[in-house]
């Protein structure tokens, strides 16, 4: 009898159960029914709203749109400064283009990311990749996948970083990608553009949607059309012009005291 409010990141396991156990499948859909029979409920996106409105027949008059809090979207610009004044790890050398969230097929590394690169490469860029993740058997196809492109020499597999080594690694960046066929929203993204750095996105719809005007998209979901976004984002301004600015200005509406506010707004809904 107590009311309660629910918020749901995404509905991959149900769209997509060949990527998880019959266990872990009966264990998502129990979880993501239980919360869409909330209150209200909170999707981390349009994109997420849509597709739990259409899967658990939620009426909008209970589902309400809050992203998830970004920490770096509060940065200032000391902070901004002194992380761009980190220590890279080992093996990463400057420009770089980064990847952050691993090698699960649906980050798109393998079959988007790694071609793309290669096109870049190809066609001149003295550019590296940075790939974080620990290992695991995504790892191990996109340890193959950069043998078989023949860029093996300018990709770097940093490992599971620690937060301090990822946010240089984020502020010092030449660009962020995100690769993904599909994301609940996409958190890299709004990390990218809290730093200024610029920004190229794949096909995930929620990401795109997070990142709006201030991410270079990809026109098609294929290597060609991500490498294309790269170069774009590429010739972009860094975080010290007025494309930096606008990025970080954007990325503000996340921040974890923005998102607050938010979120009691939709308690304080059904609190009344």
């Amino acid at each position: 009898g107590v009311a309660s409010v629910a918020t749901i990141h995404d509905v991959i396991p149900l769209e997509h159960p060949g990527r998880f156990t019959r266990r872990q499948r009966v264990v998502f859909r129990a979880s993501l029914t239980a919360c869409a029979r909330a209150a209200r409920v909170i999707a981390v996106s349009e994109v997420t709203a849509r597709k739990v409105a259409g899967r658990f027949d939620v009426p909008a008059t209970r589902l309400r749109v809050v992203p998830p809090p970004v920490t770096l979207a509060a940065l200032d610009d000391d902070a901004l400064a002194t992380l761009r004044g980190g220590a890279l790890p080992d093996g990463v050398v400057e420009p770089y283009l980064l990847h952050l969230g691993g090698f699960d097929p649906l980050k798109g590394v393998c079959d988007l990311l790694l071609p793309a690169f290669a096109e870049l490469a190809r066609a001149g860029s003295d550019l590296r990749l940075v790939l974080t993740g620990p290992a695991c058997p995504g790892r191990a196809r996109a340890e193959r996948a950069v043998r078989d492109l023949g860029v093996a020499e300018r990709v770097v597999f940093a490992g599971a970083v620690a937060d301090a080594v990822r946010v240089t690694l984020l502020a010092r960046a030449s660009a962020v990608v995100v690769s993904s066929h599909e994301e609940g929203f996409g958190i890299p993204a709004i990390e990218a553009l809290a730093c200024g750095v610029p920004l190229a996105v794949g096909p995930a719809e929620a990401t795109r949607e997070a990142a709006g005007e201030h991410a270079s998209l990809a026109a098609a979901p294929t290597p060609a059309g991500l490498a294309a976004a790269i170069a774009r984002a590429l010739d972009a301004g860094g975080p010290e012009s007025a494309e930096g600015a606008a990025s970080r200005q954007h990325a503000r509406q996340f921040a974890p005291v923005e998102v607050a506010r938010r979120v009691l707004a939709v308690w304080d809904e059904v609190l009344r």
